[in-house]
């Protein structure tokens, strides 16, 4: 799950970098700002320090974000989440609020250090596991409850939303803005997303039909990032999607893992008879490694 961690810590990067040059605007309004408890000043105490939090922020998130993830990171990254959203809270949208719930699952996502004692390393893969799967469920609860609410309102199910957003020039792409698509075209959008968030929270706990609807969920979130100018919370979701997939897989298809075996073969002439079957051993158990990510994640 690092890579999911990771990419987590990267959606905030960003979104503290854009951030970062109209904070001192955002932060006009102390009240939103300000704690009055003492655990409040001490939960929300970087945020105190107004837009130069920012920049502190960002170096730790670098830190954070290259160093190796452990115990420690985890929680300084919950931290720095949940103090930009407080720094943020006139302007956030659903994005920020996924990325600090998210963040928070983090923490048990660690795994450094080790326990040292055989029963501490078994609590500690448990608490991993169970984290997990509270990620997942945490992620087919969004799909479930935002197709719910849809369905069971008159104003998406006739298609009359579509149609609204068309009209909100503030939301919608400029290329988009004041269009009419007609009823019929409104109504099949509507039932389309309905239909998807639906079937996402349940059919993606089937291995046949997970990866289908991974690529769709990832369709549909880069239709909604373009025309809805909604790209972080879009690119939050995506990131989500690495909690289904195995880390495995994901570090076999990384480009220096694929790097350092071109490597390998075009300099394996400067290598003397040892080193040349050391690296052939080696290439030989990353592909080994790879197929039974292919064939743990491939249908039956």
């Amino acid at each position: 799950m690092t890579f999911f961690c990771k990419g987590l810590v990267l959606v905030l990067l960003i979104k503290m970098t854009i951030t970062w040059p109209v904070a001192h605007l955002i932060m006009t309004y102390e009240d939103t700002i300000r704690a009055s408890s003492w655990l409040g000043k001490i939960l929300f105490a970087p945020a105190q320090y107004g837009p130069a939090y920012y920049g502190i922020a960002i170096v730790v998130s670098l830190i954070i974000f290259f160093a190796r993830w452990n115990y420690f990171s985890a929680v300084l990254f919950f931290w720095l989440s949940v103090n930009f959203y407080r720094t943020c809270l006139p302007i956030v949208n659903g994005s920020d609020l996924i990325l600090c719930i998210l963040a928070g699952y983090t923490i048990p996502l660690a795994t450094h250090p080790r326990l040292s004692s055989e029963k501490g390393r078994l609590i500690q893969r448990t608490v991993f596991n169970f984290s997990v799967w509270l990620c997942q469920i945490q992620i087919a609860a969004i799909y479930l409850v935002s197709g719910w609410n849809k369905l069971v309102s008159p104003v998406w199910r006739s298609g009359d939303a579509i149609a609204m957003i068309h009209q909100m020039d503030f939301v919608i792409h400029p290329a988009l803005h004041g269009g009419h698509a007609g009823d019929a075209i409104n109504q099949a959008i509507s039932w389309s997303a309905i239909a998807f968030e639906l079937a996402f929270a349940v059919l993606i706990w089937f291995r046949k039909t997970r990866g289908t609807m991974l690529v769709l969920g990832i369709v549909f979130h880069v239709i909604i990032a373009v025309a809805l100018s909604l790209p972080d919370f879009a690119l939050v979701m995506i990131i989500s999607y690495l909690l289904f997939l195995d880390d495995g897989l994901i570090a076999s298809s990384t480009i220096s893992r694929l790097h350092n075996a071109g490597r390998r073969f075009f300099l394996a002439r400067k290598f003397d008879h040892t080193e040349r079957e050391q690296a052939v051993q080696r290439d030989r158990r990353f592909l080994h490694r790879l197929c039974e990510a292919f064939q743990r994640f491939s249908p039956h």
